[in-house]
This record gives structure tokens, C-alpha cells and sequence, in this order.
């Protein structure tokens, strides 16, 4: 099937794919793992990965790279006939961590991920009586939702330009 012939939809998952094969998994010296991109993945790729970065606000992030390794992953098990707003529901049932070392673990991995409390209670998220954990899933799950959205916009962004799709694709 040319590439002009396949739908956004189709296109997007493609794209996902490319850039799924194109994640590594590394070690530090200290024995640490983590994602990140190929040495020589093309540039839009990059461009992906500054998207889930919310745009640059958290370059670069382990947790970022993990998160988009996973929605990636999401992405390319998606069946093809998917529209648009299916896509995005589905990769919106990600859950957030159930374990309060991890979520603790995440919080002050960064200082600005508190704000994702308070929109948690802005945005009426949260119960009456939340206990310590309800909130940090909840700031959690927005995060999440963040970095997916991102990535999915940015993806759909490239499926829908022309130009880009005849060459990064054929």
C-alpha cells in the first residue's frame, strides 16, 4: 500500500512503530537503566520527544523517556481501523502507579511536578477527603496524560503533513 493511500490513523501508528525500533535501552555506570533514542534517529523523532518533553520543559527526563516508550509501545499495538478519538482514549486508560514509594519516588524526582496537584484540585479531580495517595495518583495520571497527549499530537501533526509523510514514510 503507498503511503499516500493509508488514513491518518494508519500513518500515526506507522510513525510509532519507526520510532518504537528506534528507542534503546541503556545502562549508566552506576547500573541504572533508561530510555532514549538512538544515536542516529532522524530529526523528527527528536521533534517527538521535545513534544512529550512538553515542549522542552522537562529535557531531558528519564520518566518522560519511559512514559514515551510505553505510549509508543500503545500506538503500535493499536488496530489500524482506529479513528482518531478512539486512539486517544484508548492511550487516556494508562493508570498512574499504585505504590506510594513510586509515586512518592516520581514526585520529587522534579520540583515542578507539584503543580500537577494543584490542578488536580483546580480541575475538581479529586474527592472530598483525598487521602495522600489519591492525590499523588491523580497529579500522576495528569502527567501521564501529558506526556500522551503530546506524543499523539505530535505524531498526528507529522501523519497529516504531505510533504513529511511522502519521505519519511516511502
Amino acid at each position: 500500500m503507498e503511503t499516500t493511500e493509508l488514513s491518518t490513523e494508519q500513518r500515526i501508528i506507522k510513525l510509532a512503530k519507526m520510532m518504537y525500533e528506534m528507542m534503546e535501552r541503556r545502562t549508566r555506570n552506576s547500573g541504572e537503566q533508561f530510555y532514549c533514542l538512538a544515536d542516529n534517529a532522524p530529526e523528527w523523532m527528536r521533534d517527538v520527544c521535545f513534544a512529550a518533553h512538553n515542549d522542552g520543559e522537562y529535557l531531558p527526563d528519564d520518566a518522560v523517556y519511559e512514559e514515551l516508550n510505553s505510549t509508543l509501545s500503545d500506538i503500535c499495538d493499536m488496530d489500524e481501523d482506529s479513528d482518531e478519538d478512539d486512539m486517544r482514549d484508548i492511550l487516556l486508560e494508562c493508570e498512574p502507579n499504585c505504590y506510594i514509594s513510586n509515586l512518592t519516588h516520581w514526585l520529587a524526582s522534579d520540583c515542578r511536578y507539584v503543580g500537577y496537584i494543584d490542578v488536580a484540585f483546580d480541575q475538581g479531580l479529586l474527592a472530598d477527603k483525598p487521602t495522600g495517595s489519591d492525590i499523588l495518583m491523580a497529579a500522576q495520571k495528569l502527567w501521564l496524560d501529558e506526556i500522551r497527549n503530546n506524543t499523539f499530537s505530535k505524531l498526528l501533526e507529522l501523519a497529516e503533513d504531505e510533504e513529511f509523510v511522502t519521505t519519511a514514510l516511502d
